[in-house]
Parts: structure tokens; C-alpha cells; sequence
């Protein structure tokens, strides 16, 4: 059910985890999770006890039964959720230094491009039998296109490809390219391999890129409430 745009190994994989939190997120009732204890804050981005919650139990329905009765997979998936949301609050607020945002025309291309893969009535279907609401599900993409773009901005723009390593992908992947590759010092091609060349480096920095963003935005946890969940289990 996730869009794919530049699909990118683990960062894509993060993204996917992202989005699913977002779409969590936008299920909430905010009046009440407005009353309720913080557990993540990053300036003044917040993350209440309930919502955490809430992203947990769903996140169960992956799990078989049997599963869930173990302590320590539950006190994973527990930090599992914890980490994706503290790192969807960063993003956010990167977004937001960057003034990056997702256009009405930015998410209109996005969800035809998911809902071309669906025959007629289908889509809202799938959604229906995943007991997701169409509202949050598209609140989960649009915050996935933000943070694609915050990517795109911070990581991808900022890779250089040299010469050399064009010519050594050209190389190693010759049989593909060489019946495609017109004549000319700059081609069509070449502008495919550098995009790939980029994606693969992108790949390669994207934990560090993380741990760089989580020491300029700093994360604070309410060490009592988590203390309180792990404990209950």
C-alpha cells in the first residue's frame, strides 16, 4: 500500500515505517491527546502517551498471538515504535526550518500514481479491509512526500558523482547499458547512472544523515512515562 518514489533499499523501508506512523497519528482524537502526558518532544512538537499507545496496538497486528506473549518482542516493537515516531518528529521539524512543504498538486500526482496499480473501487477497498480511513491514510502519504523532500534536499542534492565512478558503472553494468547508449559525452543514460549512483550513496548515508539531524533537533523523552510502559508490558 506504500507509493514508492526513488526507491531506495532502507530508506525506503524508513519511509514506509513513517508513514505508517504518520497515518497513526492522523487517527487520533486531537482533543484528547491534547490533555494528555508527553512522552517525545522535540521543540514543540509532541508525542503523547495515547498516541504512542495507540501506534503500538496497531503495530501488534502484525504479530501473531503467540508472539506477543514473549516479553522481549513486545518491549521491542515497543522501542521499534518509539524510535519511528521520535524520528517523524524530526523530520517534521526540519521541514519546517527548510520550509518545505506538500502542495495540493505535489499529492494529487501521488495518489493517481497509487491508485493507477488499483482497478476502479478497489483502492478504497484495500483500505477498508486494513481498517485505515482514506483521510489518514492520505495524511500518511502527504507527510511521506515532506520527508521525501527533506531527504532530497539535505542528502541526494548535496551527493557528488564523478567521472570515474559514471565510468566504472558503465563498466560493471555494460551488457545492460550498451545497446542503449547513443554517442555524445553527455546522455540520457549517463543522467541515469548518475541517479542511480546518487540513490545507492544516498542509501550508504542515510543512519548518519539521521544521527546528524537527532543532534541538531535534540529529543527530549519523558523518562517517567517510558519507564512507566516498559515496566506495564
Amino acid at each position: 500500500m506504500w507509493i514508492c518514489i526513488g526507491n531506495m533499499g532502507r530508506v525506503f523501508s524508513a519511509l514506509s515505517a513513517l508513514m505508517m506512523s504518520a497515518m497513526i497519528l492522523a487517527c487520533g482524537n486531537t482533543e484528547s491527546a491534547s490533555r494528555d502526558d508527553y512522552l517525545i518532544r522535540v521543540r514543540d512538537n509532541v508525542v503523547t502517551v495515547t498516541e504512542f499507545q495507540r501506534a503500538v496496538e496497531l503495530a501488534k497486528a502484525a504479530y501473531s498471538h503467540s508472539a506477543l506473549q514473549n516479553l522481549d518482542v513486545v518491549r521491542a516493537l515497543q522501542k521499534r515504535v518509539l524510535r519511528e515516531l521520535v524520528e517523524l518528529a524530526v523530520f517534521e521539524e526540519r521541514a519546517k526550518d527548510l520550509n518545505i512543504s506538500v502542495s495540493p498538486a505535489d499529492l494529487s500526482r501521488a495518489l493517481e500514481e497509487v491508485k493507477k496499480d488499483f482497478p476502479d473501487g478497489t483502492f478504497e477497498e484495500t483500505l477498508l479491509e486494513q481498517a485505515v480511513s482514506y483521510p489518514a491514510w492520505e495524511e500518511g502519504l502527504k507527510t511521506r512526500l515532506m520527508i521525501e523532500k527533506v531527504v532530497a534536499r539535505d542528502l541526494v542534492s548535496n551527493i557528488a558523482v564523478t567521472t570515474e565512478e559514471i565510468e566504472a558503472y558503465y563498466r560493471d553494468h555494460r551488457k545492460e547499458l550498451e545497446d542503449t547508449k547513443p554517442e555524445g559525452p553527455v546522455t540520457a543514460v549517463d543522467e541515469a547512472i548518475i541517479r542511480n549512483l546518487r540513490r545507492q550513496k544516498a542509501e550508504e548515508a542515510y543512519e548518519e544523515y539521521v544521527h546528524k539531524l537527532h543532534a541538531t533537533y535534540p529529543v527530549e523523552i519523558n523518562a517517567k512515562e517510558w519507564q512507566r510502559i516498559i515496566g506495564s508490558g
